[in-house]
C-alpha cells in the first residue's frame, strides 16, 4: 500500500510537473522577449504594473481551492448536496472577492503609478489589466480535477496557457509595442485559459452527478453560512506565498526607478521557474495528506511522510539551483542584453529564499491537513509582517539587493516556525 501511494504521488507530480514545466519555459522566454524587445522604461513599466495587479489580487481575492479541497471535494461521492452546499459557498466567495479586487485595483491605481514613478500615460493599461482578476476563478477548478484524479487535464491547461501567451506576445510585438496593446493581449488569453478550466471542472462535476441547479440553488444562504474564519485563514496562508513575488517589483521601482525593477523581474523570473518542480508536488502531497486523516495514528504517519518529503525537497533544490547557476554562468550572455544574474547581489539573496521554499514545499499542505488553521493565519501574518517591515527598510538603503534580502529573512522565519511546529506532532498525537 506505502509503495503504492508512493508511485501515485510521483505520478500525480510528473503530470503536473510536464504541464507546469512548458508553462513556465514560455513564461520565461515571454519575460526574456519582452525585456530584449522593449526600452528599458516600456519593459519596466509593464513589469511594474503586472506585479501591482497581481499584489492587489493577492490582498483582496479570497482563493478558495483548498477549503473546496479540505471541505467540499470529501462529499462529493457520497452526498452531492452537501458537496453543492460547501462548493457553491466558496466559489462565490472567491468570485466576490475577485470583484471587490478589481475595484480597489481600479480606485488605487493613479496612487500606484504616483509611488512606483511610473508615467501616468499608462494608466489605462493598467485599468485594462486589472480587469483580469474577474476571471481568476479557476484555483476551484483544478482542486477538483486533482482530486478526481484528472491530472492530465490541468497539466495540459497549464502546457497550452503557456504556449499561448509567448505566442500571442510574439504576434503582437510584430505591430506594437504600446503597453495598453500588449496588456489586452494578456488579459484576453489569461481570461479565456481561466474560464476553459473551469468549463472542464464543470464537465467532471456533471459526471458525478453534480448539475449547475445544485449549486445555484439558495446561494445566498449557503453564503451567509460561510464559516468567515476559514476563508481568512486560508487567505492569509497564501498572502507570504503569492505576495512575495511580485511586491519587492513595486518596492524597487519606488526607490530604484522602473529600468531596475524591469531587470529584477527577468531575474525573479529565471529564479521562480525552479518552483515548477514543487508546486506539483505540493499539489499532490496535499491529497495524500487528506488522504491520510481516516487512518489510525495520523500524526505519526504524517510526521514520517513530512521527514521524507522535506529531504527530498532539499535534494530537489539544491541540484536545481546548482545547475541553474551553472547554465546562467554559460549561457546568459548568448541569450540576453542584461547584466548577468550570477553577478547580481539581488538573484544570489532571492535565491536563498527560493531554496527553502522549494526544501520545504510539503509544509503548508501537511499543517493545512492537521487543520492547524489558526497556526497558518498567526504564521503567515507574521512573516507578511517581517517582510514588509525589511522592505520598507532595507529597499531604501539598499536597493535591489535590500529586496532580495528581504525576501530571504522572510523565508527563513517561514520555513524555521513550520519545521519546529510540526516537529512537535508526535508529541501530541490529538492535533
Amino acid at each position: 500500500m506505502r509503495l503504492k501511494i508512493r508511485n501515485r504521488l510521483l505520478e500525480d507530480a510528473f503530470l503536473l510537473l510536464s504541464g507546469n514545466s512548458i508553462n513556465a519555459a514560455c513564461q520565461l522566454a515571454t519575460t526574456l522577449l519582452l525585456a530584449n524587445t522593449l526600452s528599458s522604461t516600456g519593459w519596466g513599466t509593464l513589469a511594474v504594473i503586472i506585479s501591482f495587479v497581481q499584489v492587489i489580487e493577492t490582498l483582496f481575492a479570497a482563493k478558495s481551492w483548498q477549503l473546496v479541497s479540505s471541505h467540499a471535494l470529501a462529499h462529493l461521492k457520497h452526498s452531492p448536496r452537501r458537496f453543492s452546499a460547501h462548493f457553491s459557498g466558496y466559489f462565490c466567495t472567491e468570485i466576490c472577492s475577485n470583484a471587490v479586487a478589481t475595484g480597489i485595483a481600479m480606485m488605487v491605481l493613479p496612487l500606484a503609478f504616483g509611488l512606483a514613478n511610473l508615467n501616468e500615460t499608462y494608466i489605462s493599461a493598467g485599468s485594462i489589466y486589472a480587469l483580469s482578476i474577474l476571471f481568476r476563478f479557476s484555483g476551484s477548478a483544478g482542486a477538483i480535477l486533482r482530486q478526481t484524479g484528472k491530472y492530465h487535464w490541468q497539466s495540459l491547461h497549464a502546457a497550452t496557457l503557456g504556449i499561448a501567451r509567448l505566442t500571442g506576445f510574439a504576434i503582437t510585438l510584430s505591430f506594437s509595442h504600446d503597453p495598453a496593446i500588449l496588456l489586452t493581449c494578456l488579459f484576453i488569453i489569461e481570461s479565456i485559459w481561466h474560464i476553459g478550466l473551469t468549463f472542464l471542472a464543470g464537465i467532471v462535476l456533471t459526471q458525478h452527478g453534480i448539475q449547475l441547479r445544485n449549486l445555484t440553488h439558495n446561494v445566498a444562504r449557503r453564503l451567509k453560512h460561510i464559516n468567515i474564519k476559514l476563508v481568512v485563514t486560508s487567505h492569509c496562508a497564501n498572502l507570504v506565498k503569492v505576495t512575495s513575488r511580485e511586491i519587492d517589483v513595486i518596492f524597487v521601482s519606488a526607490f530604484s526607478g522602473p529600468e531596475i525593477a524591469g531587470i529584477i523581474k527577468v531575474y525573479k523570473s529565471v529564479l521562480r521557474a525552479i518552483l515548477i518542480l514543487s508546486d506539483p508536488l505540493a499539489n499532490a502531497a496535499f491529497s495524500r495528506f487528506i488522504n491520510l486523516q481516516n487512518e489510525p495514528q495520523i500524526s505519526a504517519k504524517i510526521r514520517l511522510l513530512i521527514l521524507k518529503l522535506l529531504a527530498l525537497g532539499a535534494a530537489i533544490a539544491t541540484i536545481s539551483l546548482a545547475t541553474l547557476l551553472s547554465a546562467l554562468f554559460v549561457f546568459w550572455s548568448d541569450y540576453s542584453q542584461l547584466p548577468s544574474p550570477t553577478e547580481s547581489g539581488y538573484f544570489l539573496t532571492y535565491s536563498v529564499g527560493i531554496w527553502i521554499a522549494v526544501a520545504g514545499f510539503c509544509l503548508p499542505p501537511a499543517n493545512l491537513a492537521l487543520k492547524r488553521y489558526s497556526f497558518a493565519l498567526k504564521l503567515n501574518c507574521s512573516v507578511a509582517f517581517v517582510y514588509l517591515a525589511s522592505l520598507a527598510i532595507l529597499s531604501p538603503l539598499y536597493g535591489a539587493i535590500g529586496a532580495g534580502t528581504a525576501f530571504a529573512i522572510a523565508h527563513v522565519i517561514w520555513g524555521l516556525s513550520y519545521v519546529l511546529a510540526l516537529g512537535k506532532i508526535s508529541q501530541n498525537s490529538d492535533v
